[in-house]
Protein backbone atom coordinates (compact mmCIF):
# COMPACT_ATOMS: atom_id res chain seq x y z
CA UNK A 1 0.00 0.00 0.00
CA UNK A 2 2.82 2.40 0.66
CA UNK A 3 3.66 2.73 -2.91
CA UNK A 4 0.25 3.92 -3.95
CA UNK A 5 -0.53 7.67 -4.12
CA UNK A 6 -4.13 7.11 -2.65
CA UNK A 7 -5.46 4.28 -0.41
CA UNK A 8 -8.29 3.66 1.73
CA UNK A 9 -8.87 1.11 4.56
CA UNK A 10 -12.44 -0.21 4.04
CA UNK A 11 -14.12 -1.72 7.40
CA UNK A 12 -17.20 -3.59 7.14
CA UNK A 13 -18.65 -4.53 10.72
CA UNK A 14 -21.57 -7.03 11.19
CA UNK A 15 -23.06 -6.42 14.55
CA UNK A 16 -26.51 -8.52 13.95
CA UNK A 17 -26.83 -11.06 15.99
CA UNK A 18 -27.94 -13.56 13.12
CA UNK A 19 -28.07 -12.38 9.82
CA UNK A 20 -25.33 -12.46 7.46
CA UNK A 21 -24.28 -10.08 4.94
CA UNK A 22 -23.18 -10.84 1.43
CA UNK A 23 -21.12 -8.94 -1.18
CA UNK A 24 -22.84 -8.83 -4.32
CA UNK A 25 -21.05 -6.36 -6.34
CA UNK A 26 -18.07 -3.53 -6.89
CA UNK A 27 -17.95 -0.49 -8.92
CA UNK A 28 -15.06 1.76 -9.00
CA UNK A 29 -14.72 4.58 -11.02
CA UNK A 30 -10.98 4.97 -10.31
CA UNK A 31 -8.70 2.65 -8.45
CA UNK A 32 -8.75 -1.20 -7.64
CA UNK A 33 -8.98 -3.89 -4.86
CA UNK A 34 -5.86 -3.96 -2.90
CA UNK A 35 -6.91 -6.78 -0.98
CA UNK A 36 -10.56 -7.83 -1.30
CA UNK A 37 -13.21 -8.01 1.48
CA UNK A 38 -14.44 -11.92 1.82
CA UNK A 39 -17.95 -12.49 0.07
CA UNK A 40 -20.00 -13.72 3.27
CA UNK A 41 -19.81 -11.31 6.29
CA UNK A 42 -20.93 -13.59 9.38
CA UNK A 43 -23.14 -12.30 12.11
CA UNK A 44 -20.68 -10.62 15.01
CA UNK A 45 -17.88 -10.36 12.40
CA UNK A 46 -15.31 -7.75 11.27
CA UNK A 47 -14.42 -7.72 7.48
CA UNK A 48 -11.44 -5.51 6.09
CA UNK A 49 -9.94 -4.56 3.02
CA UNK A 50 -8.17 -2.34 1.13
CA UNK A 51 -8.45 0.06 -2.10
CA UNK A 52 -5.83 1.94 -3.79
CA UNK A 53 -5.46 3.62 -7.40
CA UNK A 54 -4.04 1.30 -9.96
CA UNK A 55 -0.02 0.27 -9.81
CA UNK A 56 1.40 2.55 -12.55
CA UNK A 57 -1.71 4.86 -12.87
CA UNK A 58 -0.56 8.85 -12.45
CA UNK A 59 -2.53 11.57 -10.87
CA UNK A 60 -5.51 9.16 -10.16
CA UNK A 61 -7.46 8.23 -6.59
CA UNK A 62 -9.52 5.56 -5.45
CA UNK A 63 -13.11 5.95 -5.93
CA UNK A 64 -16.07 3.60 -6.46
CA UNK A 65 -19.17 2.19 -4.77
CA UNK A 66 -20.34 -1.40 -2.70
CA UNK A 67 -24.10 -3.25 -3.05
CA UNK A 68 -24.29 -6.04 -0.40
CA UNK A 69 -27.73 -7.95 0.83
CA UNK A 70 -28.60 -8.91 3.77
CA UNK A 71 -29.51 -12.66 4.43
CA UNK A 72 -32.85 -13.38 3.70
CA UNK A 73 -34.24 -9.79 3.41
CA UNK A 74 -34.86 -8.15 0.32
CA UNK A 75 -32.86 -5.01 1.64
CA UNK A 76 -29.87 -3.93 0.18
CA UNK A 77 -26.50 -1.94 1.10
CA UNK A 78 -24.89 0.88 -0.80
CA UNK A 79 -21.53 2.28 -0.20
CA UNK A 80 -19.84 4.65 -1.42
CA UNK A 81 -15.91 5.58 -0.80
CA UNK A 82 -14.03 8.45 -2.48
CA UNK A 83 -10.57 9.63 -2.41
CA UNK A 84 -9.58 11.54 -5.47
CA UNK A 85 -6.16 12.73 -6.65
CA UNK A 86 -7.69 16.56 -6.35
CA UNK A 87 -10.30 16.81 -3.76
CA UNK A 88 -11.50 15.61 -0.07
CA UNK A 89 -12.72 12.66 0.89
CA UNK A 90 -15.92 11.58 0.67
CA UNK A 91 -17.77 8.46 1.39
CA UNK A 92 -21.78 7.10 1.74
CA UNK A 93 -23.76 4.75 3.45
CA UNK A 94 -27.68 3.43 2.80
CA UNK A 95 -30.21 0.94 3.56
CA UNK A 96 -32.59 0.62 0.58
CA UNK A 97 -35.34 -1.95 -0.36
CA UNK A 98 -34.57 -1.34 -3.96
CA UNK A 99 -32.04 -3.33 -6.27
CA UNK A 100 -29.69 -0.42 -7.79
CA UNK A 101 -25.80 -0.67 -9.32
CA UNK A 102 -22.94 -0.86 -6.97
CA UNK A 103 -22.17 2.59 -8.91
CA UNK A 104 -25.36 4.22 -6.70
CA UNK A 105 -23.30 4.63 -3.59
CA UNK A 106 -20.49 6.31 -5.63
CA UNK A 107 -22.95 8.78 -7.07
CA UNK A 108 -24.21 9.64 -3.87
CA UNK A 109 -20.97 10.11 -1.97
CA UNK A 110 -21.07 13.79 -0.70
CA UNK A 111 -19.00 14.47 2.13
CA UNK A 112 -17.37 12.60 5.15
CA UNK A 113 -19.53 13.65 7.91
CA UNK A 114 -20.79 10.47 10.05
CA UNK A 115 -23.78 8.62 8.60
CA UNK A 116 -26.69 7.12 10.74
CA UNK A 117 -29.70 5.83 9.41
CA UNK A 118 -32.36 3.65 10.43
CA UNK A 119 -34.45 1.02 7.65
CA UNK A 120 -36.85 -1.44 8.06
CA UNK A 121 -37.20 -4.25 5.60
CA UNK A 122 -38.76 -7.41 5.30
CA UNK A 123 -37.37 -9.30 7.85
CA UNK A 124 -36.14 -6.84 10.43
CA UNK A 125 -35.07 -3.27 11.08
CA UNK A 126 -31.67 -2.10 10.81
CA UNK A 127 -29.02 0.45 11.75
CA UNK A 128 -26.48 1.14 9.30
CA UNK A 129 -23.30 3.70 10.11
CA UNK A 130 -20.24 5.08 8.82
CA UNK A 131 -17.44 6.99 9.69
CA UNK A 132 -14.09 8.68 8.87
CA UNK A 133 -10.95 7.44 11.32
CA UNK A 134 -7.49 7.26 10.76
CA UNK A 135 -5.12 3.81 9.32
CA UNK A 136 -2.51 2.49 10.32
CA UNK A 137 -2.13 0.54 7.30
CA UNK A 138 -3.56 2.98 4.61
CA UNK A 139 -4.15 6.98 4.05
CA UNK A 140 -7.08 6.99 5.65
CA UNK A 141 -10.50 4.45 7.09
CA UNK A 142 -13.93 4.12 6.74
CA UNK A 143 -15.88 2.21 8.75
CA UNK A 144 -19.34 1.07 7.98
CA UNK A 145 -21.28 -1.04 10.44
CA UNK A 146 -24.98 -2.84 10.75
CA UNK A 147 -27.03 -3.57 13.72
CA UNK A 148 -30.33 -4.76 14.76
CA UNK A 149 -32.23 -1.72 15.18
Amino acid sequence: MKDRARSLQLTFVNLMRKKKVYFEDAYFDSGTWYQTWKPEFPPMSVNQGTVANRQGSWFTGVTGGFRLSIDGDNMKIYLGFNQPYIGGYKFYAELLNQNKPAKYGYDRSSNNNPKTMFASGSSGRYKLQAIQTPSTIAQMAFVYQISDA
